[in-house]
């Protein structure tokens, strides 16, 4: 099977694979001047066994960091998809975890934490209800996924109106709630999309104009900006984790990969639309690591960082594989190019990610795609085909 990395690809200007390395210095993380020459030199990043040990023994840190207590953290949008998997984190890690869900999101993700974790039903807009939240949880971490990836388009932009209503105002409101909540919350991670890079040039860097070309996309670059804006007027660091496409057991099947594995061992036929376009993909454990990672490291509020492979497979490239992991005929799927669309290619750079963090993926995408299937294979016997439809 093709590994991931294996192979460098260049698309329309942009670099994919091994070639990020030969990248590293020029796309690296913090630079400084040398005030004795004009010469320009990297600035020396430590391990990460490293930080946490310098981290450990910071009387500066609140003891959460420190890792000489259990830290209270609250989720929101804990119970979608890279949210149950952080929740399961944070639990193995010993901490006191607060779900925030809608009043009528689905908990199917959450039953295997049933009395170990404690929710709390509302909407972000109920400024009352969330500051009673934070009151009970006083959470030191907050993690902030609560945003709806999926929006039909709707007339009157009433898609976009909801958007800004939910997500943006939803967004606003955590933050504005958090800042008054007693004691202060001491980190505040918010998700967003490399879909917000849309059709800007690759590669894809952090400090490059974003390009969104979605509803979903411009909510998060909004939230973004909004954050930089109002960081001065925030008692904590807000740091947005830019994710790359993430797949992994217990996703919704309105995204490609769960719907094609699920057709796949149902034998279905599937339509594979722009199939030459490239995105990068993470394992869902990698993500949490990274967002594990992210209190840790000191950074500036308003830092937004990469949280990607640097390997952007196509979709094609990509239901090859699924096809090879779940062993069915290649002839139930078709691959359809749609006329007049011309492919978006998503590949971040995950340079920043790598220097800052000392993170990088530890699952391929062959290894990913295989353990992903072997849930579904242990679902559908337990349960017959698996569904997930949020």
């Amino acid at each position: 099977m093709r590994q991931p990395g294996a192979a460098s690809v260049r698309t329309n200007g942009g670099l994919c694979g091994d070639q990020w390395r030969s990248e590293r210095s020029r796309l690296g993380g913090r630079r400084q001047e040398n005030t004795q020459s004009s010469e320009i030199v990297a600035k020396p990043v430590a391990s990460w066994r490293e930080r946490l040990r310098i981290a450990s023994q910071n009387p500066r840190l609140p003891a959460c960091l420190r890792g000489t207590q259990m830290a209270s953290v609250l989720i929101a949008g804990g119970a979608g998809f890279i949210g149950s998997h952080l929740v399961a984190r944070c639990l193995k890690e010993n901490h006191i975890v607060h779900v925030l869900v809608r009043p009528e999101t689905s908990l199917h993700r959450l039953r295997q934490f049933r009395g170990n974790i404690q929710l709390h039903g509302l909407h972000l807009d109920d400024r009352e209800a969330l500051q009673r939240c934070f009151a009970e949880a006083k959470p030191e971490l907050v993690f902030h996924l609560a945003t709806s990836t999926r929006r039909k388009e709707e007339p009157g932009l009433g898609d976009a109106l909801a958007s800004v209503n939910e997500d943006l105002l939803g967004l606003l409101s955590t933050l504005a709630v958090a800042a008054e909540a007693r004691p202060v919350p001491k980190m505040f991670v918010r998700t967003g999309s490399l879909a917000a890079y849309g059709r800007a040039p690759t590669p894809h860097v952090e400090s490059l104009r974003e390009m969104p070309n979605t509803v979903y996309a411009a909510a998060l670059v909004a939230g973004g900006h909004y954050v930089q804006g109002l960081q001065s007027r925030l008692p904590f660091p807000v740091v947005t984790a830019r994710l790359s496409l993430t797949y992994g057991p217990a996703q919704s099947e309105s995204f490609l990969i769960p719907s094609l594995i699920r057709h796949c061992l149902a034998g279905e036929p599937s339509t594979i639309r722009h199939p030459n376009a490239r995105r990068d993909l993470n394992f869902v454990d990698d993500v949490v690591e990274a967002l594990c990672r992210l209190p840790y490291a000191n950074l500036p509020g308003g830092e937004v960082l990469n949280i990607a492979s640097g390997n952007a497979p196509t979709m094609r490239e990509t239901v090859t594989e699924i096809l090879a992991a779940t062993g069915a005929d290649s002839a139930h799927v078709e691959f359809r190019d749609v006329e007049n669309s011309e492919d978006v290619d998503l590949c971040p750079s995950p340079v920043l990610a790598r220097e800052l963090l000392d993170w990088n993926v530890r699952v391929s995408l062959d290894e990913g795609l295989e353990r992903t299937v072997a849930w579904y294979r242990t679902a559908i016997t337990q349960e017959g085909i698996p569904r997930f439809v949020s």
